[in-house]
């Protein structure tokens, strides 16, 4: 009796030993742990936060000094003093003020530029001026700073207004306002000489929603000092065609592409770059823009898709997939751009391509097929992390074949051969969907 008790305390201060440091490394190690990681994201995102501010800050307060050099000089003070006859602002004040404002951008990279502007809508600035002839003190931010004497404001997203730089004339590269383009102008005379008419002409335009006005800009080719200049251009969406106004060499409309000959779109945006390109079986027509300024260019895409639907498709009688999307391809999945219209039926596979070296990212890729088109979205391989889509919306109506390819998915639309890089699986179901 005595030796099984013995052995019982034994075995249980065995179990104790044991237990209790399964206990302790199995529910208190990963709960400390967890506990330690919170704490120490808390105080590293409140650093970041304290260290922003104080950017933000600091920031701010040069920017005030700024201000207060520039509202300080007797030459800019002449300037806004000056209202037609009844006080003098001779060209050397203007001279003056101007080179005031240009030693400050030039002392200070980060500003793209210095307006100031008059209570009666006379501007002064070296790099900025009115895109059209509507008056700037109209503009909600001359309003919002002019109702708000002595403070300075910060007003993101400056897309619509009535400026543009015109520091690249000189023959450095645009920057700030200027760099968000295309823009729809606002009236006729806001296109250049010419362009209007010739892109009517060709593409038969309802409207100025239909055009979109380039500026000529300075961009590297990415071998060495090399780079390459874009003359001043105009794209027009119109109902017949789609086509390219260039101001040089000779104005007139360099490329054009009829509606009955066009094959697919192809969208890319990596951050603030978008190319936007429309394919045929002959032509290729392919602009550059500033994806702050894609909000301008999506109602005359979704226009031109929908001259390009034709009659709506039966879909492929497959059960949708039940995996979880990730977070961005679920918002993509969702929105009118992928399903032509909102809440429009749509089969889709989802798929995950793996980094092609160590230090490569995942990239997500997306098929669907809604009742006129095909579309093919996946991460931009020219991104190095997953920054932005490239997507490619082909008419279903002018899919004359879809082939498994090794590699690649071919698809032949309107004459057009596109090669189309994605996963098996998504191989497989667009050539049983399509074919």
């Amino acid at each position: 009796m005595r030796l099984r008790s013995i052995r019982s305390k034994l075995l249980f201060a065995f179990v104790a030993v044991i237990l209790l440091p399964l206990f302790t490394l199995g529910l208190l190690g990963p709960y400390i742990s967890a506990r330690t990681l919170e704490s120490e994201a808390t105080i590293h995102t409140w650093q970041l936060i304290r260290q922003v501010t104080r950017n933000i800050e600091f920031y701010v307060r040069q920017t005030e000094r700024i201000i207060s050099i520039v509202d300080a000089n007797p030459d800019v003070q002449a300037f806004m003093a000056f209202e037609g006859s009844a006080q003098t602002f001779s060209a050397r004040e203007q001279a003056a003020a101007r080179q005031l404002l240009r030693a400050i951008a030039d002392a200070h990279p980060e500003i793209a530029g210095i307006l100031v502007v008059s209570e009666d809508n006379r501007p002064l600035s070296n790099e900025i001026q009115p895109i059209t002839r509507d008056p700037l003190t109209e503009e909600s931010w001359y309003r919002e700073a002019a109702d708000n004497p002595g403070t300075v404001q910060l007003l993101p997203r400056p897309i619509g207004r009535n400026l543009r730089n015109t520091e690249g004339e000189g023959g450095s590269h645009h920057r700030g306002v200027y760099d968000i383009f295309p823009h729809t102008p606002r009236r006729a005379e806001d296109v250049p000489e010419g362009a209007l008419g010739s892109l009517n002409e060709s593409c038969s335009l309802e409207g100025l929603r239909q055009v979109f006005v380039i500026p000529w800009a300075v961009r590297s080719t990415g071998c060495g000092d090399q780079k390459v200049i874009s003359p001043e251009s105009v794209l027009g969406v119109g109902t017949r065609a789609v086509g390219l106004w260039t101001e040089k060499p000779g104005r007139g409309v360099k490329v054009l592409i009829p509606l009955d000959r066009l094959a697919a779109i192809e969208d890319l945006t990596i951050l603030l770059y978008g190319r936007l390109s429309f394919l045929s079986f002959a032509e290729k027509l392919t602009i550059r823009y500033n994806t702050l300024a894609r909000s301008n260019l999506r109602p005359a895409l979704l226009e031109l898709r929908e001259r390009l639907a034709g009659p709506p498709l039966p879909l492929p009688l497959e059960e949708e997939e039940v995996a979880e999307l990730p977070i961005k391809w679920k918002r993509l999945l969702r929105s009118p751009y992928l399903r032509f219209r909102e809440s429009a039926p749509v089969a889709f596979r989802f798929a995950v391509a793996p980094g092609k070296s160590r230090d490569d990212v995942q990239r997500g890729q997306l098929l669907v097929v809604n009742p006129h088109e095909l579309v093919y979205m996946f991460d931009p391989l020219e991104a190095s992390h997953n920054y932005g889509e490239d997507s490619f919306i082909v008419p279903r109506p002018r899919i004359t074949r879809v082939r498994f390819r090794e590699k690649y998915l071919e698809v032949v639309s309107n004459g057009a051969r596109l090669s189309l890089s994605m996963a098996p699986e998504l191989r497989e179901a667009a050539a049983r969907w399509l074919s």
